[in-house]
């Protein structure tokens, strides 16, 4: 009796009996596991197209007064664009000193991006649903008080804050997850921006302009 032997489950194929489309197939295959894909190129949050806004002060000043945990559930650490980069950018971009004496302080209240697990649902139909895994939820609260050196002026300060949400199914990309962390961080600051301006206009008036 013979064993007759399928030539479709001999892999043994030499390399020159294979047709060119398929090597260089599997040359692109092979090249594509060996160098993953390149990281997301992240926009300009916009600042320099506004211009900026002058403060009777000699100097403006960064206090960093929120300090991440650095463990879950915060996990703003684990992205390159966080609330807290972009408050850095914001004040180095939309604020300036006019050289009056006084100090002017941007003191950071918080800049937290909290991750929460959702609840997913079961059943035949759900398995096959691209379900919302996990929500990111951000929050930037920013005082800015304005000490003038003499005492003819009083302090004054003023508050805002702004906070966002989006949601990632579980088989998201980090290049995908690093996008939708950077969309929201730029809706957040672009919030800010615009209550920071309308509420130091209104109570700073003749030392803001």
């Amino acid at each position: 009796m013979k064993t007759i032997v399928s030539p479709w489950i001999n892999w043994r194929v030499p390399m020159r009996r294979l047709k060119p489309a398929l090597l260089a197939m599997i040359v692109a295959l092979a090249a594509c596991k060996s160098n993953p894909p390149p990281p997301p190129e992240l926009r300009d949050l916009g600042f320099s197209r506004a211009a900026p806004l002058l403060l009777s002060a000699e100097s403006i000043e960064l206090v960093e007064q929120y300090k991440s945990p650095g463990k879950a559930p915060y996990v703003e650490q684990d992205f390159d664009v966080t609330p807290a980069s972009a408050v850095r950018e914001w004040v180095a971009a939309r604020l300036r000193a006019d050289g009056t004496p006084g100090v002017a302080r941007v003191v950071l209240l918080d800049a937290r991006v909290v991750r929460e697990e959702l609840q997913l649902t079961t059943g035949i139909k759900d398995l096959l649903a691209n379900e919302q895994k996990y929500r990111y939820q951000g929050r930037i609260h920013i005082r800015i008080d304005l000490q003038p050196a003499t005492a003819t002026q009083g302090p004054v300060h003023v508050e805002a804050e702004s906070t966002g949400m989006f949601t990632v199914p579980e088989g998201v990309t980090v290049q995908n997850l690093e996008l939708e962390m950077f969309d929201m961080v730029q809706r957040m600051i672009d919030r800010l921006d615009l209550e920071t301006q309308a509420s130091m206009l209104r109570h700073m008036q003749g030392r803001v302009r």
